[in-house]
């Protein structure tokens, strides 16, 4: 009985790490961070994508960084859309994922764009 409780929790161990950073094969599209501000839990990144001038933001206070503000710098990272949309009306709605340093990714909702 000790041994299936064993090999349970390792399974379990396993399995919540399994899948938690994504491939980095699937962040295709180029996108160079121009500027970023933090405001609480609000930062947006003034960035390039598709040669469009694009503001992008994230509302979160999980930063990785404890008792400090912190915001990510500017230089070229790599992202996938993770969710697209087109109202009636010709609004559009797109979300990012941008890949962070650590393998892991940030989703970033599109709020402001300019040629």
């Amino acid at each position: 009985m000790k041994k299936i409780a064993i090999l349970v929790l390792l399974f379990s161990a396993l399995t919540c790490f399994a899948g938690t950073k994504p491939d980095p094969a699937s962040f295709t599209i180029d996108v160079h961070v121009t500027a970023s501000n933090r405001s609480g839990r609000l930062e947006q990144l003034n960035a390039v994508i598709d040669g469009k001038n694009v503001v992008i933001a994230i509302y979160s206070d999980d930063t990785g960084i404890k008792n400090t503000v912190a915001t990510l710098p500017p230089g070229h990272y790599k992202a996938r859309i993770e969710e697209q949309g087109t109202s009636k009306k010709g609004r559009i709605s797109v979300v990012y994922s941008i890949l962070m340093a650590d393998g892991t990714a940030d989703q970033y909702g599109l709020i402001g764009m300019s040629e």
